[in-house]
């Protein structure tokens, strides 16, 4: 008969092989997030309930994140601190269909999706401006701007 340590020993050691393979194997990359922000958030939570600034909401996305904007009228203009990945980009949408109004967004990395904003220029400019990465003018790939409404501007456009 074996001895009750040598057997405890052994049933901890599969185990233990079990967990891992379990970890490598099986494990999720980690979840997206979704920040909400307001025209007036303040505070880190960006939840729903508690949104924070557009600001912040877009220095917190990583891959994979979205940063939904609740209805209202944001100032400006804002822009993007990081970008996604070509499989997680970082998604920038309105909640309610084209309720967030923003003036001028700056793209400024790759890997961005931004969806169902309004753009109201007020006579002024409304636009989505791409400019190369700000480490150094690398080409902006993987940008989708989608159902968008550009409006009110002398200069309506993406560039």
């Amino acid at each position: 008969m074996e001895n009750p340590k040598r057997i405890l020993k052994k049933e901890v050691r599969i185990l233990l092989i079990i967990i891992i393979v379990f970890f490598v194997f099986y494990s999720d990359d980690a979840e997206a997030i979704a920040y909400y922000v307001s025209p007036s958030g303040s505070g880190s939570l960006c939840t729903s309930a508690n949104p924070c600034s557009l600001n912040s909401g877009l220095s917190n996305a990583v891959a994979g994140d979205e940063v939904v904007l609740k209805d209202g009228s944001y100032g400006g203009p804002f822009g993007t601190t990081r970008g996604g990945s070509p499989s997680n980009p970082i998604v920038i949408r309105s909640e309610n269909w084209r309720q967030a109004v923003i003036k001028r967004f700056n793209v400024l990395h790759s890997d961005i999706t931004v969806r169902s904003l309004h753009f109201d220029g007020k006579q002024e400019i409304a636009w989505i401006f791409v400019a190369g990465h700000t480490d150094g003018g690398n080409e902006i790939i993987n940008l989708i701007v989608e159902d968008n409404l550009f409006e009110n501007a002398k200069s309506s456009c993406v560039t």
